[in-house]
């Protein structure tokens, strides 16, 4: 079983070293990156350092504060990560950039019910159960906010956990829709069947593109927005290739 997961660094291009006693334990990727413990570091031998702290009042609610260092940085990255009862409400990244200006990305979750109604015998439908999907992502250029796939008339108010739209700072937003097969799934392949992807920009101009995965065998056809086609098809096992008509 070791060797399995030994090989199987190796071929992701990662070494791993170790003492007999288990000790002094070193990960090395591609790039010649070292991983030890908490600390990265680099080819050249700049060091990465997290640190972390939980704060009292776990499991009802946690805040998790992490900093990332590294030596060109006079105040480190850090994250505060908050959750209730198990779930998370609320992920900041924090930094000050090079002109000394504070920044920081904000990720708000929001909690849900996931349940899925696909009805396949081959497929195991999810839920009900509760879970924190991101809502909407604070950023220096602006807020995004993305919704989710409802799951139906027959669990009203609950979600697949497929995303249904995203919306940009701009107003521009993207939005996705699963349609085919059962209730947007297919049942031997688990895939869906037909996706659509429609582009709003922030001036109401629409671009559609569609993925159906049903009508050549083995393959997946992308129309774009002036009809084209393109096919590409897969060889399990093996690789893809793509035709443009």
């Amino acid at each position: 079983m070791l060797d399995d997961f030994l090989d199987d660094m190796e071929q992701g291009g990662y070494l791993l070293s170790v003492n007999k006693d288990g000790s002094n334990l070193v990960v090395t990727d591609a790039s010649g990156n070292q991983f030890i413990g908490s600390t990265m570091t680099d080819p050249n031998g700049n060091v990465l350092s997290l640190t972390s702290s939980w704060t009292t009042g776990c499991p009802t609610s946690c805040t998790h504060t992490y900093s990332y260092a590294d030596p060109t940085l006079v105040a480190p990255m850090t994250e505060t990560l908050t959750e209730s009862s198990g779930l998370t409400t609320q992920d900041v990244h924090a930094w000050t950039d090079a002109a000394g200006n504070p920044q920081a990305f904000t990720i708000t979750y929001s909690h849900y019910t996931q349940k899925t109604n696909f009805g396949c015998s081959t497929l195991v439908d999810v839920g009900p159960t509760t879970v924190a999907y991101p809502s909407s992502i604070t950023t220096p250029e602006g807020n995004y906010t993305i919704t989710y796939e409802p799951t139906g008339s027959a669990y009203p108010g609950d979600v697949t956990g497929r995303i249904a739209k995203v919306v940009f700072p701009s107003g521009a937003k993207i939005e996705y829709s699963y349609t085919g097969g059962s209730n947007g799934i297919s049942c031997p392949y688990s895939l869906v069947p037909l996706l659509t992807r429609k582009l709003t920009d922030a001036n109401g101009n629409v671009s559609s593109w569609k993925y159906d995965t049903t009508a050549v065998t083995n393959a997946t056809v992308v129309t774009d927005p002036s009809g084209n086609d393109t096919v590409h098809t897969f060889s399990p096992g093996c690789c893809s290739n793509r035709t443009n008509y």
